[in-house]
């Protein structure tokens, strides 16, 4: 099956869309690194995005193959975390104007180097977590890889806190 007919079968099978992620999260291409959500539990998620050519950071180098910078890994991570974050204190959204803030990254590793041309998986749960939304720290932790090359590229710990916007 081509990279592009895979990836219209993936957003068939979806909880969540692009355009949906993009009511979610701020940011927007090519700094957007969520295409879609596969599944969505209380207290986890499973996300895909697609690695295209001629993106940015691909001719970053033009002497080396193009690898995907491992702080935008982080970044991937973060925004699926956040999405599942966001799912878990909606209710007090709606109540307060309350935001989930990235407190920090713990146990990170590197293994594999992401190539443009694969999509890959990020899973994220929540490991911690209180239903009073002023507990001041909600811990995690995601991976990213693929499903179909068995390659890993990224895990790490996480800290988010909820604080009210100002």
């Amino acid at each position: 099956m081509s990279f592009v007919k895979e990836m219209l079968k993936r957003e068939e099978d979806c909880v969540i869309d692009y355009k949906g992620v993009q009511k979610i999260l701020p940011q927007r291409s090519p700094f957007l690194f969520v295409d879609r959500v596969m599944k969505l539990g209380n207290n986890e998620i499973e996300a895909e995005y697609d690695i295209m050519y001629g993106t940015i950071w691909e001719n970053a180098n033009p002497d080396n193959p193009p690898i995907m910078p491992r702080g935008l890994l982080l970044e991937m991570g973060c925004q699926v975390s956040t999405i599942l974050l966001g799912k878990k204190i909606e209710r007090f959204l709606l109540v307060e104007e309350i935001m989930p803030f990235l407190e920090g990254y713990t146990k990170v590793t590197f293994q594999d180097q992401v190539k443009p041309g694969i999509v890959v998986t990020i899973k994220s749960h929540i490991e911690s977590w209180d239903d009073n939304v002023y507990q001041n720290v909600y811990d995690g932790k995601f991976s990213i890889y693929t499903r179909e090359n068995r390659l890993f590229f990224c895990e790490a710990e996480f800290k988010y806190s909820l604080r009210t916007k100002t």
